[in-house]
Order: structure tokens, then sequence, then C-alpha cells
């Protein structure tokens, strides 16, 4: 080093601080400490759904199902009574066709409660086992 150069500060030299913050607000935000975000334990951790809500939409979801169950159904007996319901064979057919809607409507019924419980309620597989085996 020579004397006419001015002295070289080392990093570790310098003085404390806050260097290079140029506004007075981002200095105080700087140095102050980051604020962890809690949540109060009376606050829910997701929206909540009413069971009025709830049972609305498995209504509504039901009365679709039996809509188009009997949509269904009227064009399997416009589909017979176009082919002849003289015969008794056709009958036959169509009595077997209205008794297998009646079973299928009972069935999608008993799928969309367990779909209910198990997705909207979310009840245990214990009770989801429990329901299969009664509705078995």
């Amino acid at each position: 080093m020579t004397s006419g150069d001015a002295p070289v500060t080392r990093p570790w030299q310098k003085p404390n601080g806050i260097q290079g913050i140029t506004s007075i607000a981002a200095a105080q935000n700087a140095s102050e400490s980051p604020k962890a975000l809690r949540k109060l334990t009376g606050e829910p951790t997701s929206p909540t759904v009413s069971v009025e809500y709830l049972n609305q939409f498995k209504q509504e979801v039901l009365a679709e199902v039996r809509q188009e169950i009997a949509k269904a159904k009227q064009d399997i007996i416009n589909a017979i009574r176009e082919l002849g319901s003289s015969s008794k064979e056709n009958y036959h057919i169509f009595l077997h066709l209205q008794n297998f809607v009646s079973i299928s409507q009972f069935w999608i019924t008993c799928f969309f409660v367990f779909l209910f419980l198990t997705v909207l309620v979310r009840v245990s597989f214990g009770a989801i086992y429990f329901l299969a085996l009664l509705l078995y």
C-alpha cells in the first residue's frame, strides 16, 4: 500500500447497519422480524357445508337420476309397443323389463346414498362396510 492511496476497508471492518437500502420504509420493514401467521383454534380449516345444503344436493341428484330412469323406462315401453304387444312373448319381455327397471332404480338409489355417505359426510370405512353388508 502506498502513502497516496486511500485505506481499503474490508467487509468485516465496515460499520454495522443496513447497507444498500435507500428508503426509510424499506429499512423499517427489513428490520422487523417476520410475523407467524397462525389460525385461531376455533377457525375452520376448510369451507364448511351445511347439512341442509347436502340434503338439497342429494335430493337434486336423486330427482335427476329418477327422471333419467323414467325416461329410459318410457323408451323401452315405446319400443315394445312398436314391436307389437299382441304376442305373449313381448308381454313377458315387457314385465321382465319393468321389473328390471324397478330393481335398477333401487340399486341406483342405494348407490347414491352410499356415495353421499362416503364423499359428502366422510363416514368411516367401518360404517361403509356395515352399509354394504346391509344392502347386500
